[in-house]
């Protein structure tokens, strides 16, 4: 396995895990906080919190 190949598999666990913390939490979630957390681009973040009926705070 290539490291670019390992990157993108630990990138999809973060954001599965992302995933996962944002259909267990209540009320606005950061996405600055969230993005330096998981280390994943807030893009990304601002994507999956809306995907998995996150709010986030603005």
């Amino acid at each position: 396995m290539s490291r670019a190949d390992k990157a993108q598999r630990e990138a999809l666990h973060r954001e599965g895990v992302l995933a996962d913390h944002v259909k267990a939490c209540i009320g606005p979630l950061n996405i600055e906080t969230l993005a330096r957390s998981y280390a994943l681009p807030a893009e990304r973040v601002l994507q999956i919190v809306k995907r998995n009926g996150g709010s986030h705070a603005e």
